[in-house]
């Protein structure tokens, strides 16, 4: 076990780097060969209607991406539900990805909008946190055909089919596709030469295009252009921001988490005005063991750092170790950068057309 995860933390250093090393370019580039092949004839089978695709009688919001991991969708679904919760009945329709529910195969409603019924190991980390953060109906499974009718018979109005993208076989009434403004392509190679997991060219199905970690209104521009390239849709402009920065500002602290792109969470750590003394980049999705949580904050604290800081997501699933300085997990949301008017023409027509029925 030990072995295996040690593995997966080498391959991840490694796809996550624009260079590999020589040894395994080869070995590489013949897997993204095959795995770039299979997602075009799996496209190609549904294009041609050689696949079911299931249509639900409510309105589908699609929330996914091209590249692997990093883009925000869970925050965007958060936001998402901030703005349309008042209005709507919502329910959120998750995978649960490594969870123990995927792996039974059920589907099972983690939710009724007062938090989780489930611990996060039964669930996932992002569907426990949805459950844990926001007010609204969570199924979780692999078949969300599934979970989707089981949201039907509840009556519920709108659905956000998480991970959407790549999940073909459930009909969606609108395409939101999340890019990272600092590489939107990743890399311009498919896994694991690169990030893609879907190719550049699937940007034409987008409804709107939501650019995540966008910096400044000059960026917001070029990246436009390059979009272009592949889709005319409307294009959000956001950046992540801490909630109550404040509280950690000019404190030393050491750094953990697992995400698709951590670079991205070091970096807001270090707009807050933190000093890091270290940090542990891990797989995404996968946690961390109580010893090594122990060793990295001794090494922390032997560094005088004040604190351990950690994305939402990790913390669920440590809340309960203790360790010898406090791990604090770093509240972060999405906020508008460019594209205002864009954001606002696409929360009315979320709820206009969920208000009306299926279309």
């Amino acid at each position: 076990m030990f072995l295996l995860k040690n593995v997966k933390r080498y391959l991840f250093r490694v796809i996550q780097k624009e260079k590999k090393p020589f040894f395994l370019i080869p070995f590489f580039f013949l897997i993204s060969t095959f795995f770039s092949l299979g997602v075009r004839l799996r496209h190609l089978a549904y294009d041609r209607g050689f696949c079911k695709v299931h249509k639900l009688p409510v309105f589908v919001v699609s929330i996914g991406n091209i590249a692997a991991g990093g883009t925000g969708k869970t925050p965007l679904i958060q936001k998402l539900i901030k703005h349309l919760d008042p209005k709507l009945r919502l329910a959120v329709l998750t995978r649960g990805f490594l969870s123990k529910i995927e792996a039974s195969g059920r589907v099972e409603k983690i939710s009724d909008g007062k938090g989780c019924v489930l611990p996060v190991q039964y669930c996932g980390d992002e569907p426990y946190l949805l459950a844990k953060t926001t007010s609204v109906p969570i199924w979780v499974g692999k078949n969300r055909i599934e979970s989707g009718y089981k949201a039907v018979a509840e009556k519920m109005q709108c659905l956000l089919l998480d991970d959407g993208m790549q999940y073909r076989s459930l009909a969606r009434n609108l395409e939101i596709i999340m890019i990272d403004a600092k590489d939107p392509f990743g890399q311009k190679k498919f896994l694991p030469s690169g990030l893609l997991r879907d190719a550049p060219s699937r940007l034409h199905r987008a409804d709107w295009i939501i650019a995540n970690h966008v910096d400044s209104v000059c960026r917001y521009e070029e990246l436009k252009k390059k979009i272009s390239l592949y889709s005319l849709a409307p294009v959000i402009g956001m950046k992540v921001v801490v909630c109550d920065a404040q509280e950690v500002a000019g404190k030393k602290v050491g750094v953990f988490c697992a995400l698709g792109r951590p670079e991205r969470f070091l970096q807001t750590v270090r707009e807050t005005g933190c000093s890091i003394v270290d940090h542990v980049f891990l797989p995404d999705h996968m946690p961390f063991g109580l010893n090594e949580l122990n060793l990295f904050a001794k090494r922390c604290k032997d560094k005088a750092a004040e604190m351990i800081l950690c994305t939402e997501k990790d913390w669920v699933k440590l809340s309960s170790f203790g360790c010898c300085i406090p791990v604090i997990a770093l509240r972060v949301e999405l906020e508008v950068v460019a594209g205002h008017t864009i954001w606002q023409e696409m929360l009315d027509k979320i709820e206009i057309f969920s208000n009306k029925g299926h279309r």
